[in-house]
Order: C-alpha cells, then sequence, then structure tokens
C-alpha cells in the first residue's frame, strides 16, 4: 500500500507515542506527550514527548529528504542533544535505526529495542529506569 510522506510520519509518530506511553504508565513515569501534528513539515518536530519533567524526545523529518523514498526522521533527545536516524519504512512497515550519519545501529524495530534506544539517548533518570 502507498503512503504519502506526511502518512508515513504520522503513522510513525503515533506507533511510537503508543510504545511510549504504554511503556511509561506501566512503570508509573510521568510523561508528556504532545499531540500528533496531522501536517507535518521538513525541519519541525512533529512529535515531542517530555519524561520526567527534564528528559524531551522529538520527532522530526530531515529537510533534504521530503518526499523521498525512504523517508529520513531525525530522532532527538534534549538536554543530551544525542540523536539517530529512523530510515524507512520499510514494506512490513518497520523502521531502520542509524546514527546521525548513516551507520546502520543495532536495534531491531519493536517496543522493547525502541525503549532500549531512548535509554540510550538519554541521561535523565526517569527515562533510564524505563
Amino acid at each position: 500500500m502507498y503512503m504519502t510522506w506526511a502518512e508515513k510520519l504520522v503513522a510513525l509518530a503515533e506507533q511510537v507515542n503508543k510504545w511510549v506511553s504504554d511503556d511509561l504508565a506501566k512503570r508509573g513515569v510521568v510523561f508528556v506527550a504532545h499531540e500528533v501534528d496531522e501536517s507535518p513539515e521538513a525541519d519541525k518536530p512533529f512529535l515531542e514527548i517530555s519524561i520526567g519533567g527534564w528528559n524531551v524526545l522529538r520527532l522530526e523529518p530531515a529537510g533534504f529528504a521530503v518526499d523521498r523514498d525512504p523517508t529520513i526522521v531525525h530522532l532527538y533527545a534534549y538536554p543530551t542533544l544525542r540523536r539517530v536516524r529512523l530510515v524507512g519504512p520499510d514494506d512490513a512497515g518497520n523502521w531502520e535505526v542509524q546514527t546521525s550519519e548513516g551507520v546502520p545501529v543495532n536495534y531491531e524495530w519493536n517496543k522493547v529495542d525502541f525503549m532500549k534506544l531512548l535509554r540510550a539517548l538519554s541521561d535523565d533518570h526517569a527515562a533510564r529506569s524505563v
């Protein structure tokens, strides 16, 4: 099934939001997930999640890859300023995790590995406890 660039981004944001919400709520960690921007724009965050009042995670489409296949999204962690690329999705809806330079990183596209990735990007105690 063909998906537009915006539809891919919205589907990614909804999946990430669900994974993080389910995992953090289960552990009693305070978080705020801002609503998914249904009309994403290049180089502007379309999902932001605040964890424990300190750590902020942002999904932001790469401006140089607008309307290209595969889609490239930056996942930023603040205040650590660490980031990775999410590249995809493939036919199964999975995204590949890469360094900001484009080197693949050994994370599968599932909830468990995604939460490990968030811990690796974060120095915040609340996020590390997930």
